[in-house]
């Protein structure tokens, strides 16, 4: 997802800091869903 809002800030799609903002978002959710998996892998 990361590679797509780049792309999409180069064609002017979403500004910098629209784009800075949803790649701290994926950071969150991808942590949010390697917790899970740790947690679930212990099961």
């Amino acid at each position: 997802m990361r590679t797509q809002i780049n792309i999409s800030r180069g064609v002017n799609i979403f500004s910098d800091l629209d784009a800075k903002e949803l790649i701290q978002e994926l950071k969150s959710i991808s942590k949010m869903l390697q917790s899970l998996y740790s947690s679930l892998k212990k099961l």
